[in-house]
C-alpha cells in the first residue's frame, strides 16, 4: 500500500489507499519494465505513434510507467490504441482503476475508453476524454464500472473481453515552444468490487484506512445525467481515508477533494444500502470543512436503483460553516427525505454523498478546498411516541432515549426565524451544569461561529390526553432572545411546526436555572392544533457562541428535569386508565388559580394515600384524601378555595414511601 503525505496548516494528514475486500482480476504496474504481450496488445497510430514502458521516477506504483504519443511533432494527428485482453467470463460485478498523468494533451474525438465483448472484432465506446482540463501530474479517475457501461452498451463480460484505451493528438512528449502532447498510465488494476448492499444498521469509523464493501468511490457522471458534468471528472480527484490525529473518533476518516490544485472537479462516495422493508432511517456524520466553497453538485443523493438515477435531497453549504473544525449536522431522516422526494425504500439503495471545488488540502497562498467525514452512521432510530403519562426525564441515562431526537429547523419545516444550519450546531446530554443529579441536554453551538438555529424534539402520542402540561427547567448561558428561541408544536410528526412559547433569555439571569409550565392544550387549542398520535415538542435555541466563555461571549441553553403531565382516556371517577411507572406529584392547574384548581398524582401500585393542603404558616388547610386506599393509575383531586384568602398554599402527598409538596398561589 502506497501513501501520499499532505501537510495541511501544520498537521501532517496522510492519505492511504482505498484497499476493500475484492478480488483481483488483472493488475499491471509495469515493473518488469516492458509491456506483456499474454493481456496487452499496442497498436501506436501510423503517424509517428508509440506505446512503450519507461523508467519514471514519478510513476505512482514502482518505478517504471506507460505512455501514450508520437515520437515526433511531424506528421499531424496520430491516434494510438492500448488494448487488454481480459477473460471476464463468470463476473458479475467487475471494476476498473489505474492512474493517469497528460502531457498537456488537448481533447480529441479519439481520446477515449471502449469495450469490446468478440476479441476486439467491434468495439463501443463507452468514455470520452477530456485531457485538455486536467492537470498535467498524476492522478486517478474514479473507479469505472466495468459490467455497467458494458451492459449499458449492449455488451456482455465474455471469456474474450477487450478493454482499449486511446489517445489522440499531434505532438510528442517533449516540450518544444510550448507544444507536447500524449498520455502515460500506471497501475492498471481490474477487480471485482464484491459491492454489498448492506442491511442495518451501518457505520465506518474508517478505522480500517479504507472503505469498504458497501462504500465506494463513485463515478458521479456515469449513467448519463449523473449527478455532475462528465467534465468535472478529473483526475485531480480525490476519495480516501486519511490519517487524522484530531479525528472525531479513532485516526482515520475519509476526504473528498482534490490531490492537488486544479480544474473544479466532482467528487462522491456512495453507500449500498438493503432498505427494504425499513420505515424509520436515519443518517448522521461528523464533517470537516477545508473552506470549500458552496456549488450545486455538493449535498447529499438517493437512488433507489443501485445508482442508475439520483436525486439530490439535501444541500451542503460549506461556505456557512466554520472551517478547520470537526462539527455535525442534525440526523438526516432519510425516510422523510426519500417519501418527500418520491423515492421508495428498495434494496438496491444508493446514499451518495458529493462534494466539489478546484484546490488541494494544503493550503497554498490561502487556497484550500475539500470535506472531510467520519463516523457515517446509518441506522433505525426506533423513534418512540410517549402515550403513558406523568412523562419524566432528568437526562441521567447519559443518553437520549427513544422519545428525544436532535430536530432539524430547517427541514420540513423551518422553525428557524433566524440562523442557519450549520455544523457548528449542538445537541447532547452534559453534566456540565445540571438542574439536579449529575446529567442535563444543552442546545447550543460546540464551537464559536455564526448564528445557528438548533433544535431538540420530544416526541408525544396526545391523541386521548387533555389537560396536558409541560414542566422542565432552563437556564441560559448568556442567550440572547431571539424569533427562533421558544417552544414549538406539531401535530403531523415534524411535517409542519408552530410556536406557542417564546423565550426571552436576554432578560433571564443568566447561568440560572428557572422553571417553566407551559399548558399545551390551552396552547394548541389557541393555534387550532388538535393534538394528535405524532406530536413533537420542539425546544429551539439560536446563538452564535457556544458554552465557553471566551472573552465574554457565550450562548446556550441548557434544559433539565422535564416532566409531562396529562389526562388520558378517562374511566370514571378520579381514575384514569394509564398506570405510570413512577410515583409522581403533579404541579397544579391552573396555576395561579380562583377559585378552585386541580392536583393530580400518579401511583405505580395500589397504595393508601393522603393528600393535604397547608397555608403559609404551615398549617392544615384541608384534607383531600385522608389515608384513602386507592389503585394503581392516574388521579386527580379538586381544591376548592371559595372560602380561603389570597395567598401561597401547599399541598403534600404521602403514599407509602413516597412523600412529595408542591406551592399554589391562590389569586381573588
Amino acid at each position: 500500500m502506497k501513501k501520499a503525505t499532505i501537510l495541511i496548516l501544520g498537521v501532517v494528514i496522510v492519505f492511504w489507499g482505498n484497499l476493500t475486500a475484492q478480488t483481483t482480476i488483472f493488475f499491471d504496474s509495469f515493473e518488469d519494465g516492458e509491456i506483456d504481450t499474454t493481456y496487452w496488445k499496442p497498436i501506436p497510430g501510423p503517424t509517428f505513434g508509440i506505446i512503450e514502458v519507461i523508467l519514471d521516477p514519478t510513476a505512482p506504483d514502482g518505478f517504471f510507467s506507460l505512455r501514450m504519443g508520437k515520437t515526433s511533432d511531424s506528421g499531424g494527428n496520430n491516434t494510438n490504441d492500448l488494448q487488454l485482453h481480459l477473460d471476464l467470463s463468470g463476473h458479475e460485478q467487475v471494476a476498473l482503476e489505474f492512474w493517469i498523468s497528460d502531457y498537456s494533451d488537448e481533447n480529441g474525438p479519439f481520446d477515449e475508453i471502449r469495450f469490446s465483448d468478440d476479441g476486439g472484432v467491434n468495439f463501443e465506446k463507452v468514455l470520452q476524454l477530456y485531457p485538455d482540463d486536467w492537470n498535467n501530474p498524476w492522478g486517478k479517475l474514479p473507479p469505472l464500472d466495468v459490467d455497467f457501461l458494458a451492459e449499458s452498451v449492449g455488451l456482455s463480460l465474455t471469456n474474450q473481453f477487450v478493454i482499449s484505451f486511446r489517445q489522440f493528438d499531434d505532438h510528442d512528449f517533449i516540450n518544444n515552444g510550448g507544444a507536447v502532447d500524449g498520455i502515460a498510465f500506471d497501475a492498471f488494476h481490474v477487480y471485482d468490487p464484491q459491492t454489498n448492499y448492506a442491511s442495518l444498521p451501518y457505520s465506518n469509523g474508517f478505522e480500517s484506512q479504507s472503505l469498504d464493501n458497501t462504500s465506494e468511490w463513485s463515478f458521479p457522471a456515469i449513467p448519463v445525467p449523473g449527478t455532475t458534468e462528465i467534465e468535472r471528472i478529473r483526475p485531480g480527484g480525490l476519495v480516501e481515508v486519511f490519517e487524522d490525529a484530531s479525528a472525531p473518533e479513532g485516526n482515520f476518516a475519509l476526504g473528498l477533494g482534490r490531490r492537488n490544485d486544479g480544474n473544479s472537479t466532482t467528487n462522491a462516495v456512495d453507500i449500498h444500502l438493503d432498505l427494504a422493508g425499513e420505515d424509520q432511517v436515519d443518517l448522521e456524520f461528523w464533517i470537516y470543512d477545508f473552506a470549500d466553497e458552496d456549488h450545486l453538485e455538493d449535498g447529499i443523493f438517493f437512488s433507489n436503483d443501485g445508482g442508475v438515477n439520483f436525486k439530490k435531497v439535501s444541500d451542503f453549504f460549506p461556505t456557512r460553516w466554520n472551517n478547520f473544525v470537526w462539527g455535525k449536522l442534525p440526523p438526516f431522516d432519510v425516510d422523510l427525505l426519500a417519501t418527500k422526494n418520491g423515492i421508495a425504500f428498495s434494496d438496491s439503495f444508493v446514499i451518495r454523498i458529493q462534494q466539489r471545488d478546484d484546490h488541494d488540502f494544503t493550503n497554498n497562498g490561502g487556497w484550500i478546498d475539500g470535506l472531510g467525514f467520519d463516523e457515517i452512521k446509518i441506522g433505525n432510530p426506533n423513534i418512540v411516541y410517549v402515550d403513558s403519562f406523568p412523562f419524566f426525564d432528568d437526562f441521567e441515562s447519559s443518553q437520549f432515549r427513544k422519545m428525544w431526537r436532535w430536530g432539524n429547523p430547517f427541514y420540513p419545516d423551518s422553525t428557524a426565524r433566524d440562523g442557519e444550519l450549520r455544523i457548528g450546531g449542538l445537541v447532547d446530554i452534559s453534566q456540565s451544569n445540571p438542574h439536579e443529579g449529575f446529567f442535563h441536554a444543552r442546545v447550543g453551538r460546540r464551537n464559536d461561529g455564526e448564528s445557528t438555529t438548533n433544535a431538540l424534539d420530544l416526541h408525544l402520542n396526545l391523541s386521548r390526553a387533555s389537560e396536558v402540561l409541560l414542566n422542565f427547567w432552563i437556564a441560559d448561558a448568556a442567550d440572547e432572545s431571539g424569533p427562533s428561541d421558544g417552544i414549538w408544536l406539531s401535530n403531523d410528526g415534524g411535517l409542519s411546526f408552530t410556536q406557542i412559547y417564546s423565550f426571552d433569555p436576554s432578560n433571564w439571569a443568566n447561568f440560572t436555572y428557572q422553571e417553566v409550565e407551559i399548558n399545551v392544550s390551552d396552547s394548541a387549542a389557541t393555534h387550532n392544533i388538535v393534538l394528535t398520535e405524532q406530536c413533537i415538542i420542539r425546544f429551539q435555541q439560536n446563538g452564535v457562541h457556544d458554552f465557553i466563555n471566551n472573552g465574554g461571549w457565550v450562548d446556550g441553553f441548557w434544559i433539565d428535569d422535564v416532566s409531562i403531565d396529562a389526562v388520558v382516556g378517562i374511566d370514571g371517577g378520579n381514575e384514569l386508565s394509564s398506570i405510570p411507572v413512577q410515583f409522581t406529584l403533579s404541579q397544579n392547574y391552573p396555576n395561579p388559580f380562583n377559585p378552585s384548581t386541580t392536583i393530580e398524582f400518579a401511583l405505580p401500585s395500589a397504595q393508601s394515600v393522603s393528600l393535604k393542603v397547608y397555608n403559609a404558616l404551615g398549617q392544615e388547610v384541608v384534607a383531600l384524601l385522608s389515608n384513602q386506599r386507592m389503585p394503581a393509575g392516574l388521579h386527580k383531586a379538586v381544591f376548592e378555595a371559595r372560602d380561603l384568602p389570597s395567598g401561597v398554599y401547599y399541598y403534600r402527598i404521602t403514599a407509602g414511601e413516597f412523600k412529595e409538596a408542591k406551592k399554589m398561589l391562590l389569586t381573588r
